[in-house]
């Protein structure tokens, strides 16, 4: 008898220490309300609720309407996609029956209170909010636009949920936005989509942004779940899109795994440091980064800034030379053609700040005045104007006929665009790939009027 008290005593005090959270879980926040408006998907009814004043449905019931909805207990996450077959959006062979009863309370009064969950909920691979009702998970239908056209018609008093290709509802609202800029002034801007077994990978560029330009990739499942391709690359201040230059873009053959090459950038204890240009392999089924792999032990962290002063000859043209040697970048050469101007170089870049208050006769007649006279003429984008930073091919031949970079003798490729600070004018070239200099490369320098 003993024992049997005992073990009730015990199962008491359990009881009692689960209490707390039982009691949260059956918080009452909210009350769903009697209505008569009827929720449809591809034209048959599915049960649903008003709450705050817009229609929920039951998200364990869309498995009958050519829904995937998985529940996983460790985590305690519920995720909504579109259900596939043979790779492709699947749709029911045969639907639910769900008949509407007559609506015998006021609408509007109170039907069934509505509880706290901490259940995260997601449709297409983003979060929306989710409620409880009697153990039952709901969502409001306008969440699950994702997969379709939900539209309302006030007269028939119905909500309607139009199944469509998940893939192509993705990525149609943002192509249709990156039109539109390119229309309002980001005339560089471009988009390119590649297709593979399991979904779509979109690419955006944008010109004409605060920073100059902005690349995003984002992919797209057959079963309308995202994967933001920029968020698994490593952050630094600006974001990943405006370090983004992918190229060699492939999937491999199940479509699981996608790789590109593009430079990277990461923030480490504060410090931005460049990784060169990386091959890097993503998981788009998990969403994860696989890899990120260095192409080279070029040395991308180095800068130096360069002026008149010091034993810099003065010349026609500006002509500088620099060389690694170990980890130290230094000048190993430099000609300017006067005070006016000084040059900051780094792996990202060369920027040419000009100061118009000491431009004086001589630099005023010399080849390096006529170069910038003649590049001020091409109609190379200034980024303070919103005109972005990328050139066209016309733009580019004609800049080389004035401005020249080359490592170890061969040309480097890149965009010329202008910006401005306090009492100076700057030209910037941006190279397509940082310049990342191994033990003994030479980087050299040219304006002027080129052979």
């Amino acid at each position: 008898m003993k024992k049997t008290i005992s073990a009730l005593c015990a199962l008491l005090l359990c009881l009692c220490c689960a209490l707390p959270a039982q009691a949260y879980a059956l918080k009452v926040v909210d009350h769903a309300l009697y209505t008569d408006i009827v929720a449809k998907i591809d034209g048959h009814p599915i049960r649903s609720y008003n709450i705050r004043g817009y229609t929920a449905v039951v998200a364990e019931d869309l498995r009958g309407y050519g829904f995937w909805v998985l529940w996983n207990a460790a985590d305690r996450t519920l995720r909504i996609s579109r259900a596939l077959k043979d790779g492709e959006p699947e749709t029911p062979t045969s639907w639910p029956v769900c008949e509407t009863a007559p609506l015998t309370h006021r609408i509007g009064a109170r039907a069934k209170p509505v509880y706290a969950t901490d259940i995260v909920t997601s449709a297409a691979g983003s979060r929306i909010e989710s409620f409880n009702i009697n153990g039952e998970t709901l969502v409001w239908i306008d969440d699950l636009a994702p997969f379709g056209s939900v539209v309302w018609h006030p007269e028939e008093r119905e909500i309607t949920l139009t199944l469509g290709d998940p893939v192509q509802l993705a990525l149609a609202p943002l192509i249709a936005d990156l039109e539109a800029w390119r229309a309002a002034g980001g005339s560089g801007s471009s988009y390119e989509t590649y297709p593979c077994q399991t979904g779509t990978l979109l690419v955006t560029r944008h010109t004409g942004t605060p920073h100059g330009s902005s690349v995003r990739m984002l992919f797209v499942r057959k079963n309308g779940d995202r994967v933001s391709i920029n968020d698994l690359l490593p952050a630094w201040p600006l974001g990943s899109a405006s370090y983004l230059s992918p190229s060699e873009i492939a999937f491999d053959e199940p479509g699981h795994r996608l790789s590109f090459l593009t430079p990277v950038l990461e923030t480490s204890n504060g410090d931005v440091r460049g990784l060169g240009v990386c091959k890097c392999t993503m998981d788009v089924l998990n969403g994860t980064l696989l890899s990120l792999e260095p192409l080279s032990d070029g040395l991308t962290d180095w800068g130096l800034t360069l002026s008149a002063a010091g034993d810099a000859e003065l010349g026609q043209s500006l002509l500088l030379t620099v060389k690694r040697s170990g980890a130290e970048v230094t000048a190993v050469g430099r000609t300017f053609p006067g005070s006016a101007l000084d040059v900051s170089l780094d792996a990202y870049g060369v920027r040419i700040a000009h100061y118009a208050a000491l431009w004086d006769g001589a630099f005023e007649a010399s080849a390096y005045h006529a170069a910038y006279e003649a590049l001020a003429a091409l109609g190379l984008p200034d980024i303070t104007l919103g005109g972005g930073r990328m050139n066209t091919a016309e733009q580019r031949a004609a800049a080389a006929r004035y401005v020249r970079l080359t490592l170890n003798g061969t040309p480097v490729s890149g965009d010329l665009f202008w910006s401005q600070g306090n009492n100076h004018r700057d030209l910037y070239f941006a190279p397509d790939s940082p310049l990342a200099l191994r033990d003994g490369d030479t980087l050299a320098l040219s304006v002027g009027v080129l052979p």
